[in-house]
This record gives structure tokens, C-alpha cells and sequence, in this order.
């Protein structure tokens, strides 16, 4: 009977049941009520029965649930799916979830109050707190939110996936030291290493805990038993890991890690000569600072001091699942929601078809934001994604290996300040598989990689990249590698700008806090960077301003760099023969440097990779270790102080090479400074090398303090005649949100 009531009422909202519109308001509505306008569901699982209900009668057309208020969906509770049977009829008839005008928002997270909370006054807890933090930390018992065990963090991890405390719409900061900055480690004892084993890598293993020396007198008063984590750039600026401490000697004053980095501690490079660094968190003696928090783990008790804002929005997210989850569905669309204060993804949508996300606001999740994967026919637009604890977004669709595009895609959408937690392991955006497009977004403020891609035949354009690398190095404002058979892809008209130390620099300049430290040793910022060998990219009509080594060629072969303006970097390009050293085709390592077992999988002797790549097929007999194929065209540089620059010296036999299988032509260099003696330009065979031009300052003025004025001046388009137009209009964000 009930049942037969929730049909007479639904029929009744939709008419023949074509776009039926109901609604869900969390504070005024009731599942008991039928949804309508002036009788709204109470929880959007409610509205979800609903539209399966409508979808089993004739004359179905699509139907509409928009949702108003805020929805908390803590660990313990379902989390919202949606799969086959919510799918739409098709692209004109889709289900659509929006929110109201007053907006919705879903968390992960227990809602705290002051209530909930009792100054600390257990004396055994007051000795381990420092005397100035006694009387400002406060205490609250997890185990009345139904938490009953937590499990000891792990000796060794990259990415922090427990809860995480936030307050007035900010990020609590765990219990650290010191409470800015690094440490710098002042002497290595042993770096836990085994030396290399070429069969299965290139780099030392870690196969023990590494000892080294420590300054002050902090260690002394950590508990080691109670588990003291220490994060830090171990061995490469591209690596950050959590290592849990084995031992403390504080008559050596040594440290002694219990977790095993992979490259050991301490430089691996003899010309890397910045000392390594490292903070200690998650311990209740260094919970010292307002706004900073700690969870004794085995009494399931949080400890929290307040900052200015007291208990206002406390929020504790403990949240593992997806808040929204869609699998195997088709035709759906969200629209308007914002998500936040979650450990696990906001939104997972795998294995869909035709699944839109509409002016999505993600923020302060402390793992990843959105993943799409394994999907065809989706879209990410016109959203907001920021404060990402680990990757803001991953986009994965359409098939390698038969070359079936996904067209899927990622447009006028901002995203920034990504990796907050990781601080490696965490781009902005992600992307992979076969035939997506990627533009008109905005990625910015990150301390690594902005966005990194592999797969084939992707387009990534009209896109501006800005403050990556502003707190590592050895990576790029976007980034590939290791893959011969990344083929096809194609970058062009971008704009990226201010990476690594200028990008701190610029930031301080505009008044805005850049939330990183630069490294002390600048060294290996890249624009676009095509690491280890990386093949078959078309990069042309880009602007690279301020952003270190901008076009970078790791011994890729097949790549095109063509009418590129490179303003005011350490080196408009960058090639070298890497592959010679690193790279094993053929034989079997698992470190991903054998090159051939990648593409083999992919049977790239036959259709269809034979058919769209067909100087791929015959590597192995074509110098497969040399960046043959690889052309740097029509290129600009201005103020750079070396166009291209190589690594290997000049009577490496594989210059020889080179120099005849290279083609670099037609590119202009124009720079008022010197250029580096160990300056290598590859001169080719052919009578049209580049041609280097000085005064530049004389040339253009001042318009060369900015890319789009130097590009619309009439000195640029007399010196550089040659040189197509770029859209500059295009690039960036369509609109703004």
C-alpha cells in the first residue's frame, strides 16, 4: 500500500513521467514525504529509490532531483552510489543531480562541537605536552563517535590516508616540528643502502633504517614506543616519504629510522650538495602551536588547541569510501555540489559513459578530490578544485591498445594547491589511457608537478600552468615519462609561467602567502618535461615565462618542438642521451626502463600502432637507445641563457649521431648575457641552423617583461617574422566560476 501511495504521488509530480523534477532539502524535508516542491525527501538515498521507481514506467524522459543543504556522511554511514539502474536513457535525457540555489554540501566528516571537547587534565598526558602548551590542549574521546579501534600507522608511507581535524574552513596542522621550516640533516651515518643491482634497477636500495645526525635537544623528550614519524626529502627532491623512528641515542645524537626509504638517506649524487631535509609530526610532545592536533592512537582520544576561532566548524573527516560514487552507469549528470573534509575521494566514477561533472567545488580532502577511470564520453567543466591533501584530479579512459579514444575531458576548470599532505605523490591533474582532451584550465600554487599525463593521442591545450616546482625539483609544469609508446600527443598553446623560486618570488610580489619553501639548491625545474626517454609528443605555439629548463627532452626519441617562445629561463631546451646509460630494452628489469616490453604489449608491429606510428615499428634497429627523430623547429627564445643545451660531452661518439639524424633549424635566440662556456648547440648538417641574436633589450624594449606583450609588439613580428600567431585570447579559463 505504502509502495502504491509513492506511485499515485510521483505520477502526480511528473505528469506522463516526462523530466520529472523532485526534491530533497536535509533540514525541512522527510523521507516520509513524496518529494515534491512543497514536501521535499530528506536525504538524497530517498530521492535516489524515487528515480528508479519512476524509471520502470512508460513515458520516462529523463528526470531531475535537486538537492539543497548540507549532508554529513561520517564513517559509519552509507555513502551515496549510483550505478546501471541510475542510469539515464541517453545524452538528451539524462538523470541530473543539482543543487539548489541554496547550494548542497556533502562531507565526510563528524561535526564537533565545544561540548564534545574537555581540557586536558590527566597528568600522565601534561608530562608529555610541553609546560607552555599545559592549559590550552583539549581533549576529545573518539570513542563516543562510535571509533573503537585505530590501527598503528604504518613504518613507512607517501601519502597520509588517516583522519584529518579542520576548523573554521581551514586545515588543522598535526602536531609537528618544527612548526615551519625543515630540519637539515648535518651528517649521514649510514644510508640504509645495498648497492646498485642492475638487474633489477638503477638506483641503490634501501634495505635497512638509516642512521643520521640530528642538532638541539628536541629529540630528547620524544617517546619513541609511542611512535615518532618523521617526512622528508630522503635521498631526491622528487621523492618525500614518512619514516617511522627506530631509535633515538641521545648521547651520539643520532636517529635511526625504523622505516626503510627506497633510495636511502642521504644524496645519491655527488653534485647534489644540498643537505636533505625533514620535519618530525604526529606526536603529542611537539603539540605546542594553535591550531595544531594529535590522535593517541591506541586510546582512540583526539587532542586539539584551538586557535583565535575556537570550536567554531570543527570538522574531524574519517571517511575512507567515496562520498559519491557512480560505476557502470551512462548518462548522468552532477551539477552545482560541493564536496569537502573527507579522507577518501569526494567523487569516483568508473567504468561510465556519458557521465558529466557540472560546477563541482571540491576542497580539503586529504587524500585525492575526483577519479575517473575506465571511462568513455565524461566530462569535468567549469570546476573548483583546491587544497587537495594528495592528487586533485585523475582522469583515465579509452583503450591503448586498440587506439579507441575515450573522449573524455577536463575544461575550464581551476585547480591549485594540490599535494598538500603528500607534497610529491600529488599533481593537480592526472591523466592517461587513449584520445582525451585537457583544456582551458587553470593549475596552480602546487610544491611539485602540476599535471601529468601518459597514454596516446591526448590534446592538452589553451591550458595556463603557473607556480609549480615551488617547493622540489626534478620535474616540471607538466610531465611524462619512460614510455616509447606514448605517441601522438599533442601540447600546444599553453601558457606556463613563474615555476620553482621565481614562482615564490612572484607570489610575495602580489601580497599572497606562497605557502612554500623553495628549495635552497635550485636545481632541474622544468616547463614541460618529457622525462626518460619519453617518445612521439608534438609540442608547438606554447609560452614558457620564468620556467627553469622550459622545453626538456630526456633522450626521447620523435618528438617535435616547434614555434615554442621561451621567455627569461635558465635554457629554452634541453636534450640529452640518457638512454645510452639508463635505458634496457629487451631485457626484463622491472624498474620501467625496459622499453621495448612496454610497447610489445601493445603489439606495436601491427595495426593498428604499426598504422599510426609507423617509425615506431623498426626501433630496435634504428639506434633505440638515441633521441633520433626528435626536432626542435621555429623556436624562440628570449633572455635564456643558452638555447639548447646537452649533457653529454661534445666528442661523446653519440653527438656524432646527432648531429646528422637532428634536425634544429629556423630557431632564433635572442639574450643580452653571456653564454655558458660548457654551452653545447648542436649544429646539423643542414646549411639552416639557428642563428643567435644579441640585445634583445634593443630589439623589443620593455614589452619583454611580459610573453603577450612581447608577442603583440611590432619588434617581435619584424625580428621573428616566421613565427605563427598564437590565440593568446584563448588561453586560460573560458570564464570565470
Amino acid at each position: 500500500m505504502k509502495k502504491l501511495l509513492l506511485l499515485a504521488a510521483l505520477s502526480a509530480i511528473s505528469g506522463s513521467f516526462a523530466q520529472a523534477i523532485l526534491y530533497v532539502d536535509a533540514r525541512n524535508g522527510s523521507d516520509n514525504n513524496d518529494g515534491s516542491v512543497s514536501a521535499p525527501f530528506a536525504t538524497i538515498h530517498k530521492a535516489r529509490s524515487a528515480v528508479r521507481e519512476l524509471k520502470k514506467k512508460n513515458g520516462f524522459s529523463g528526470a531531475t532531483v535537486e538537492v539543497t543543504g548540507n549532508f554529513d556522511i561520517p564513517a559509519a554511514d552509507s555513502f551515496f552510489s549510483l550505478s546501471k539502474q541510475d542510469s539515464g536513457l541517453d545524452a538528451a535525457r539524462p538523470i541530473v543531480w543539482q543543487a539548489g540555489k541554496k547550494g548542497a554540501t556533502i562531507t565526510g566528516a563528524h561535526h564537533l562541537k565545544a561540548s564534545d571537547f574537555k581540557i586536558v587534565a590527566d597528568e600522565s598526558v601534561l608530562e608529555r605536552l610541553r609546560p607552555e602548551a599545559r592549559g590550552k590542549v583539549w581533549e576529545c574521546d573518539l570513542k563516543k563517535l562510535g571509533v573503537k579501534k585505530l590501527s598503528r600507522l604504518p613504518r613507512q608511507f607517501t601519502q597520509w590516508s588517516e583522519m584529518e581535524l579542520f576548523a573554521h574552513g581551514k586545515d588543522m596542522t598535526i602536531a609537528r616540528y618544527p612548526n615551519t621550516g625543515w630540519l637539515e640533516i648535518p651528517k649521514i651515518i649510514d644510508r640504509g643502502v645495498n648497492p646498485v643491482d642492475r638487474k633489477t634497477g638503477e638506483w641503490e636500495n634501501g634495505a635497512r633504517g638509516g642512521v643520521f645526525a640530528y642538532e638541539g635537544t628536541a629529540p630528547e623528550r620524544w617517546d619513541v614506543a609511542k611512535g615518532v614519524y618523521m617526512k622528508g626529502f630522503w635521498c631526491h627532491d622528487w621523492s618525500c616519504e614518512t619514516l617511522r623512528v627506530a631509535k633515538i641515542d641521545t648521547g651520539k645524537k643520532e636517529i635511526t629510522s625504523e622505516g626503510i626509504h627506497r633510495y636511502g638517506i642521504g644524496n645519491s649524487s655527488k653534485w647534489h650538495t644540498a643537505k636533505r631535509r625533514y620535519i618530525v609530526y604526529n606526536l603529542l610532545e611537539e603539540l605546542d602551536a594553535p591550531g595544531e592536533w594529535f590522535v593517541d592512537r591506541e586510546k582512540c582520544v583526539l587532542y586539539f588547541m584551538p586557535d583565535e576561532h575556537g570550536f567554531k566548524d570543527v570538522y574531524l573527516s574519517m571517511r575512507k569510501d567515496p562520498l559519491v560514487s557512480v560505476t557502470d552507469a551512462k548518462h548522468i549528470v552532477l551539477r552545482g555540489f560541493k564536496f569537502k573534509y573527507t579522507t577518501g575521494d569526494a567523487v569516483n566514477v568508473a567504468k561510465c559513459d556519458g557521465v558529466i561533472l557540472d560546477d563541482i567545488e571540491v576542497s580539503y580532502t586529504s587524500s585525492r578530490a575526483i577519479a575517473f577511470s575506465g571511462c568513455f564520453n565524461s566530462v569535468l567543466k567549469n570546476s573548483l578544485v583546491y587544497q587537495i591533501g594528495g592528487t586533485g584530479v585523475s582522469l583515465g579512459g579509452g583503450n591503448r591498445k586498440t587506439l579507441v579514444p575515450g573522449n573524455n575531458r577536463v575544461t575550464n576548470c581551476e585547480m591549485h594547491h594540490c599535494a598538500r599532505l603528500s607534497r610529491i605523490s600529488g599533481p593537480c591533474l592526472t591523466f592517461n589511457g587513449c584520445g582525451n582532451t585537457v583544456d582551458h584550465n587553470y593549475f596552480h600554487d602546487t610544491p611539485y608537478i602540476a599535471v601529468t599525463y601518459g597514454g596516446n593521442n591526448h590534446v592538452f591545450e589553451f591550458n595556463e600552468i603557473a607556480c609549480a616546482m615551488m617547493e622540489s625539483g626534478d620535474g616540471g609544469g607538466v610531465y611524462t615519462g619512460r614510455d616509447w609508446g606514448s605517441q601522438g600527443n599533442i601540447v600546444r598553446w599553453n601558457h606556463f609561467h613563474h615555476f620553482g623560486a621565481a614562482g615564490v618570488e612572484w607570489r610575495k610580489s602580489q601580497g599572497v602567502a606562497p605557502e612554500f619553501e623553495p628549495l635552497k639548491e635550485t636545481v632541474m625545474v622544468m616547463g614541460l618535461y618529457l622525462d626518460d626517454c619519453d617518445s612521439g609528443d608534438t609540442v608547438y605555439g606554447n609560452i614558457f615565462h620564468k620556467a627553469g629548463w622550459a622545453m626538456f627532452c630526456g633522450g626521447g626519441r620523435d618528438n617535435k618542438w616547434r614555434n615554442n617562445l621561451a621567455l627569461d629561463c635558465t635554457s629554452a631546451a634541453q636534450l640529452d642521451v640518457r638512454g645510452l646509460r639508463r635505458a634496457r630494452p629487451g631485457e626484463g628489469t622491472k624498474d620501467g626502463w625496459d622499453l621495448l616490453a612496454k610497447i610489445q604489449s601493445c603489439d606495436y608491429k601491427n595495426p593498428p600502432w604499426s598504422t599510426a606510428y609507423p617509425w615506431l615499428v623498426n626501433v630496435m634497429e634504428n639506434d633505440p637507445k638515441l633521441p633520433i627523430g626528435t626536432e626542435f623547429t621555429g623556436n624562440v627564445a628570449v633572455n635564456c641563457r643558452e638555447f639548447l643545451r646537452m649533457w653529454e660531452n661534445k666528442t661523446h661518439p653519440a653527438v656524432t649521431v646527432l648531429k646528422e639524424k637532428l634536425n634544429v633549424k629556423g630557431n632564433l635566440h635572442f639574450t643580452d648575457k653571456p653564454m655558458r662556456a660548457d654551452s653545447y648547440f648542436v649544429q646539423t648538417n643542414k646549411a639552416d641552423t639557428a642563428r643567435v641574436e644579441f640585445r634583445p633589450t634593443a630589439c623589443f624594449g620593455a614589452v619583454t617583461n611580459h610573453p603577450y606583450a612581447l608577442l603583440s609588439s611590432p619588434e617581435f613580428k619584424a625580428a621573428c617574422p616566421g613565427f605563427p600567431e598564437i590565440p593568446l585570447k584563448e588561453i586560460g579559463l573560458r570564464k570565470q566560476r
